[in-house]
């Protein structure tokens, strides 16, 4: 059964920026079938964050679903993710053990281990094992903010915020969210390569309460 994490995005900014972060999120999702057709659309994880050439070949999936949870488990040995970096223009680097790669304001975090499938990919990038659906996410642009309203599997696109604020260091990125089915709720505040707020609690109810949810159900 899949969980549904509710996320709020809210990106601050000055309009002509927000517009352009808002324009460049779109693209085509991963797509792990070679036969099918590639579309576009508004919003997607993939559009800054792509999932590498060589992951979609080998597919969503790669070996026992206890495999890799044992990737995700120790990916920081195993996938080392491109470090921060204050003196690059993008905030990654390349480094010993992984590759990250920049071409205008899109990132591409490389592996250095692998096969590592699409789902441990994402997971470690994105934050979560799937894609966003573009149809189903609430936008709000006005004046000086930006405010998207969209659900992800499981968890929330934690990993995902801090590449793109890296990309972006003239906007605030602030992504508050919730989990009841596993119990959670949090907030990442990110500017630049500033992260200002990372926490993550047990779900009590005035969370409940503040999201418009029956903490009685």
């Amino acid at each position: 059964m899949t969980n549904w994490c509710t996320n709020r995005l809210t990106v601050q900014g000055e309009h002509a920026e927000l517009q352009r972060f808002l324009a460049a999120q779109a693209g085509s999702p991963a797509t792990y079938d070679p036969g099918a057709r590639r579309s576009r659309v508004a919003l997607t994880f993939n559009a800054q964050v792509p999932v590498p050439p060589e992951v979609l070949e080998i597919g969503y999936h790669s070996g026992s679903p206890e495999q890799e949870a044992w990737q995700l488990l120790h990916s920081d040995d195993l996938y080392p993710r491109a470090k921060m970096d204050e003196n690059h223009p993008s905030g990654m680097r390349n480094n010993e053990d992984g590759l990250a790669a920049r071409d205008g304001n899109q990132s591409q975090v490389v592996p250095a281990v692998g096969p590592v499938s699409g789902f441990v990919c994402q997971v470690l990038h994105w934050g979560t094992a799937r894609d966003l659906e573009s149809n189903e996410v609430r936008v709000a642009l006005s004046g000086n903010q930006l405010h998207l309203d969209f659900s992800t599997v499981w968890s929330p696109p934690t990993a995902w915020v801090r590449t793109v604020a890296a990309q972006w260091p003239n906007l605030h990125f602030d992504l508050a969210y919730i989990e009841p089915g596993g119990g959670f709720a949090g907030q990442l505040t990110v500017q630049g390569l500033q992260i200002i707020t990372d926490e993550s609690h047990d779900v009590n109810r005035g969370d409940l309460e503040r999201w418009g949810l029956d903490p009685d159900e």
